[in-house]
């Protein structure tokens, strides 16, 4: 972790693109500064009061270029990694803009601020004076009905939905994402392009990208929460049809997969991502390449689905109402000293009291799985009086080794105990034949149709005369028939 000493210049003026009359100070931040510790160290050492008044904070990449707002965690890992580039604190200077709140009214003052950092310094300059009297009190005036709304129920009027297809003025919405969304679906629907004006954690402010064109689109956020509300909107394309036509760049990933995601639903449907393209296709007159297509197929399954890793958060959860719900079922999850998952293990009540009345035959095995984070499923399983196979146990594991063997039969060994004349086949898989002489070490067959796998590979030139007496031998119920045969 690098620390870097902050050179602070604020409560200054701009004058023919000069900042003035400003007071120095300094502050020290670290490069692992998010966007919060960033503007916490310059309210902190300024004095201001987050209670009182809120920043916003723009940095120059390069003289003659536009200011470029920092406002989240990525922006600000992006101007340290510059900031490490140059030991000139006076390069790449911050420009931090102090807003005063008065009695819920959210003011831009001229208290402004340039910050530049590097290795010794940060500077900070005013950017942006706003008179007060030329702002839109609609802009600035926090929504008290909307306010107190915001904690009633779902019938509050507020859209979550990123498909809504009806947009007009004061509608709602949940957040910033959703309103994106929403844009970014219309936009496709309509096949019109937009271009972001601003775009901010309290603004989003979109035009069409013919600049003369009068469609328009300006929601902020409701004071003090995430919830977005539609500040203006003029729907009125008067720019050619022909201008704002061209690609349809707001086809992302994103917006494809909220259009499909109703595919995913069904997951024994298959929805692959050459059907992606063809149907954005025929419905958008879109056109989709396969990589976008496929990452749009993940993002909608994640909709759906949920993320992978989530759901590997979830499964203390999962154990507890399984054990709630089926009482006497036995889960144990194992984790590495770092906190990552190893093993996972159940088995429901019902098997356990279902391997009392079955004969003392246990089938073990493992699958590899096809998910994201791999691993491998393994299995034990009996037969019941009428044949049927009864599920015993299964675990999910890491990887398929000794180790893992051995906890799962451990596990067994707890939960089912040990009964006479017991055996535990499997195929030839040496981490279970290791793992049971450690766990059950009499107590271990394998499976018939492995062995003869077996004896073809060593006795090639011989094995269909052996193949008959090999399988009497297998079926063989007593000693004196296995003795007979094996003679």
């Amino acid at each position: 972790m690098e620390l870097f000493s902050v050179y602070v210049l604020h409560s200054g003026e701009w004058e023919e693109n000069k900042f003035i009359n400003f007071v120095s100070d300094c502050v020290i931040i670290e490069s692992t500064f998010s966007y919060n510790n960033l503007v916490a160290a310059i309210s902190e050492q300024i004095r201001i009061d987050s209670e009182l008044n809120t920043i916003e904070i723009n940095f120059l990449p390069n003289d003659g270029l536009q200011s470029i707002l920092i406002y989240n965690d990525t922006c600000v890992k992006v101007y340290i990694e510059l900031k490490k580039k140059s030991l000139n604190f006076t390069e790449y200077p911050l420009f931090v803009t102090m807003k005063e709140i008065y009695d819920n009214h959210l003011v831009a003052t001229s208290s402004n601020c340039l910050v530049s950092t590097s290795s010794s310094c940060l500077v900070v300059t005013s950017s942006n004076s706003i008179d007060v009297s030329t702002i839109d009190s609609t802009e600035i005036m926090p929504d008290i009905e909307l306010i107190k709304n915001t904690k009633l129920s779902k019938n509050t009027g507020i859209i979550d939905n990123m498909l809504n297809e009806f947009v007009e003025e004061d509608q709602v919405y949940k957040d910033k994402e959703t309103v994106m969304n929403v844009m970014k679906n219309l936009a496709v629907r309509e096949r019109f392009q937009f271009k972001v004006k601003r775009s901010s954690a309290t603004r989003y402010h979109l035009m069409c990208v013919d600049d003369n064109c009068a469609w328009s689109f300006k929601s902020s956020a409701v004071f003090k929460t995430n919830i977005f509300k539609v500040r203006s909107y003029n729907n009125n394309h008067t720019c050619d049809y022909g201008e704002r036509y061209l690609t349809q760049r707001q086809a992302t990933s994103g917006v494809i997969a909220s259009i499909v995601k109703d595919k995913y639903v069904n997951p024994k449907n298959i929805y692959t991502a050459k059907d992606i393209i063809k149907d954005i296709q025929k419905q958008h007159g879109i056109e989709v390449s396969y990589m976008k297509a496929w990452r749009a197929k993940e993002i909608a399954m994640a909709m759906i689905r949920g993320s992978l890793s989530d759901s590997y958060k979830e499964l203390p959860k999962y154990f507890y109402m399984l054990e709630q719900t089926n009482p006497g079922t036995v889960t144990k999850l194992h984790k590495s000293e770092d906190e990552c998952f190893l093993y996972a293990y159940i088995s429901l009540y019902a098997s356990i009291k279902g391997w009392e009345h079955c004969r003392p035959i246990m089938v073990v095995d493992g699958s590899f799985l096809k998910a994201a984070y791999k691993g491998t499923i393994l299995t034990a399983c009996t037969q019941d009086g009428a044949g049927k196979i009864l599920p015993l146990a299964y675990a999910i594991v890491d990887s398929e080794n000794n180790k893992s063997w051995e906890w799962f039969f451990v596990q067994i060994k707890g939960t089912f105990g040990v009964r006479e004349g017991m055996c535990i086949v499997s195929d030839r898989n040496e981490s279970i034949f290791n793992a049971t002489k450690v766990v059950y070490p009499e107590v271990h067959y394998i499976c018939m149709f492995h062995l003869w796998q077996n004896v073809k590979r060593t006795f090639k030139k011989y094995h269909k005369q052996l193949k008959d007496i090999f399988f009497a031998l297998a079926r063989a119920y007593t000693i004196e028939k296995f003795e007979y045969h094996m003679t």
